[in-house]
């Protein structure tokens, strides 16, 4: 490792005699991954207190992620480039300190680097680290630099962490025995195991997973689109429905369902085609309130609960779409409970000039995001560009399939 990253990412001697370890340690030690048990929940968990997570390459410049960003391959940063300074907890509790940058591979800084870290560094084993001699970027304490052994990648992604990560007192109780560790062979993976073996199987498992039984739900919205002047609207509307009006989370006897993980909850979920999309100038929420008092009614709650929108992203023979100058103000005031969830087909995802509200999941896509924000959390195969990260992670999980 070359260069310094005041406190400065501790001295190479050091770093690369934990590296050491952490790789003989790795050839001794199996690493752990996801497989879903009895229920699959709308849920991107631990991940969504990173601004942007990737699979595999992270590149970036000029720019910051307020809650950090984790990737499973290698990094590329250049310029000044900020990380977590809003400081985000692992799984929200204020007793554990916050996670800045999680590597899987390579990290390389250059050009004049500077910036702060706000939270602990993890390396994944055997990872290079070079950062450019005239380096300026300052690890403040209490934050340390971490080579990641199986038991810290898991204290970061284990699932069992995942389940109540909003601390939910209604489906908290389903936490235990819904997801299992399995043992996965990691033979052969010497250089950069298990860091990204962990990120494979979360998207491969995990997140796939999820996105198969969300993609699987009927629609119960309509999608309402106008062309105006050479762009489009979309309306999305959710037609006023409640809890009550959802047949998957009523029992035979037409009482609503407590007993169902995910099942206590408003969920509006819209289609939209990527073509669409891409010729949007703006994207509208209609008739779709961001509380409901279904459970208040039949007293299951001393209060209105807050209501998720789910909007799918269709491919529809498109491999690629574009966000651009695109008006989402409707759903700012409920980002945290937002997903926009793209077709596997969809392989590129072109951001510009646009705010996005919510968390997008694109695990197969390559996201290009310049001149805008995220307010919340891009899930996706690789990501480049100047976009910036707000923290709005996605709040708790459910399950929109009827009669899951």
């Amino acid at each position: 490792m070359h260069g310094s990253f005041s406190k400065r990412l501790a001295r190479p001697s050091l770093i690369k005699s934990a590296v050491a370890a952490a790789v003989l340690a790795a050839a001794a030690t199996p690493s752990l991954a996801f497989v879903a048990g009895a229920h699959t929940f709308l849920s991107v968990g631990i991940f969504g207190r990173f601004n942007v997570v990737t699979s595999g390459n992270f590149t970036a410049q000029h720019s910051d992620q307020q809650c950090g960003f984790a990737a499973g391959g290698d990094v590329l940063l250049k310029g000044g480039y900020s990380i977590g300074s809003a400081r985000m907890n692992l799984v929200g509790d204020p007793s554990l300190t916050p996670i800045g940058l999680l590597v899987g591979k390579s990290l390389v800084w250059s050009d004049h680097p500077s910036g702060t870290i706000q939270g602990d560094v993890f390396i994944g084993q055997g990872a290079n680290v070079s950062i450019a001699p005239d380096a300026s970027v300052t690890l403040p304490a209490p934050y340390t630099v971490n080579t990641i052994t199986n038991s810290l990648a898991m204290q970061a992604l284990d699932p069992e962490l995942w389940i109540g990560y909003a601390g939910n007192t209604v489906n908290a109780v389903f936490g235990q025995g819904n997801y299992n560790n399995v043992t996965v062979n990691n033979s052969g993976v010497t250089v950069h195991g298990p860091l990204p073996l962990v990120f494979q199987a979360a998207y491969n498992s995990y997140l796939g997973d999820m996105a198969t039984k969300a993609r699987v739900a009927t629609a119960n919205g309509t999608t309402q689109v106008e062309t105006h002047g050479g762009g489009k609207n979309i309306v999305l509307d959710g037609l006023n429905l409640k809890l009550k009006d959802m047949p998957g989370n009523m029992l035979p006897s037409g009482a609503l369902n407590p007993n169902k993980p995910g099942a206590m909850r408003t969920v509006y979920i819209f289609d939209v085609n990527a073509s669409d999309l891409s010729d949007a100038r703006y994207v509208g929420l209609r008739n779709a309130p961001a509380t409901d008092d279904s459970l208040q009614q039949i007293g299951q709650s001393v209060s209105p609960d807050p209501t998720w929108t789910l909007v799918r992203v269709k491919a529809n023979g498109q491999s690629s779409v574009t966000l651009a100058n695109l008006g989402l103000q409707d759903f700012a005031d409920r980002n945290r409970r937002v997903m926009w969830l793209f077709d596997d087909a969809i392989t590129t995802i072109n951001l510009s000039a646009v705010g996005i509200e919510g968390t997008i999941v694109a695990p197969k896509a390559h996201v290009v995001a310049n001149n805008g924000n995220i307010n919340g959390t891009i899930l996706a195969k690789s990501f480049e560009g100047t976009m910036e990260g707000h923290c709005a992670p996605f709040f708790n999980y459910l399950d929109p399939v009827a009669g899951e």
